[in-house]
């Protein structure tokens, strides 16, 4: 693939992620053109970052990957680096302990490296696994290792100022299973894999739970009542490119196998 079909796919991830945040926030904290906007900024540095990569697997991987390389800069820069009114939610969206926010700058970074190397962590055990497993098995195990992993992390997160449920937890794991078994027929290698299905639970998760929930309510917001309810209206204007990403995902896992 040359720099404009990686730089393409990478935007087209980016503008996935950019499209939901839009749905499920702008009747609550309306519609920021300049978070959407950082949103494909980031995806376009990940794509460039992502060019020397792209001979090594298929377009449907490097779609995936950026996707959840974009994730992984936005969360970071979220929960570790931002400071914004935290007052609006009823989950911080910065770091937090037991629901007391962290705002120490030092203590919050230091914090974000430990979470990054927590998934490097979980990459570096998966190395570990026999070199015989076949794709499939391989990729199954990464998908349910990750999906492990987010639902702890995202126990911690919400079920530490509201309450623990256990559907919840187990959902990630089974999704993640599954994105194993969509990107297990793809070339790449383990790195690939391990962005793949981190991609793929997360786009399952917030399309079957959130986007195709009816009165789907954002549970971070302290108040269920969006305080911009114009935006109710509006936001089904994300919806339409928002299937014509998930139209690529599909379009690029049939042709690129």
């Amino acid at each position: 693939m040359d720099v404009l079909t990686t730089l393409a796919l990478s935007v087209a991830a980016g503008l996935h992620a950019a499209l939901l945040g839009a749905w499920k926030d702008s009747p609550f904290e309306s519609f920021k053109p300049r978070s959407f906007g950082r949103e494909l900024l980031i995806a376009a540095g990940v794509g460039l970052a992502l060019t020397p990569l792209a001979r090594q697997t298929t377009p449907f991987m490097i779609f995936l990957a950026a996707f959840t390389l974009c994730r992984i800069v936005t969360e970071f820069y979220k929960m570790f680096v931002l400071d914004e009114r935290q007052d609006i939610y009823r989950i911080p969206t910065q770091v937090h302990w037991i629901g007391r926010v962290v705002t120490d700058p030092a203590a919050r970074f230091l914090l974000g490296l430990g979470w990054l190397g927590a998934i490097y962590g979980v990459y570096g055990l998966l190395k570990l696994a026999p070199h015989t497993w076949s794709p499939t098995l391989s990729a199954t195990v990464a998908g349910v290792a990750f999906g492990v992993a987010l639902a702890i992390g995202g126990g911690y997160k919400d079920g530490s100022v509201t309450r623990f449920y256990l559907h919840k937890f187990a959902r990630s794991p089974i999704t993640g299973a599954l994105g194993g078994l969509i990107v297990a027929p793809h070339a790449g290698g383990l790195r690939f894999v391990v962005l793949g299905v981190i991609a793929c639970e997360r786009m399952l998760t917030e399309l079957f739970f959130k986007v195709m929930r009816p009165g789907y309510v954002g549970g971070h917001f302290k108040s269920v009542e969006p305080a911009f309810p114009e935006w109710m209206r509006r936001r089904w204007i994300f919806l339409a490119p928002y299937v014509a990403t998930w139209a690529l995902f599909g379009a690029l896992w049939v042709t690129g196998r």
